[in-house]
């Protein structure tokens, strides 16, 4: 008899809620909730401001639509959360890989 066993991870949307952006002149991190506006950008209509508040430095040029793109997916994908998994490997072998 031959068993097989196979990792799997599966996260829901939930567990990726939070996503942290670290300073790359500083290295200061700051954690933004996908779920719920920050004071930032409930005052400003910003999702994340252009500048770490750590050294008052620039992000980087990609951080800043990077994060708002994902902010956008996650808020689209939550609205049909409950029916999708974020998975580490495919569940099944695809007819060429047998």
């Amino acid at each position: 008899m031959m068993l097989t066993m196979r990792k799997k991870f599966v996260f829901s949307l939930a567990d990726l809620r939070y996503v942290s952006i670290a300073c790359q002149h500083c290295n200061t991190r700051v954690v933004l909730d996908l779920q719920e506006p920050s004071g930032h950008a409930k005052t400003y209509g910003s999702y994340l401001t252009n500048e770490c508040p750590g050294c008052l430095k620039a992000y980087d040029t990609s951080v800043h639509p990077a994060i708002v793109g994902l902010h956008g997916a996650y808020n689209n994908l939550a609205k049909v959360g409950k029916f999708i998994e974020f998975c580490g490997a495919r569940e099944i072998e695809l007819p060429s890989e047998q």
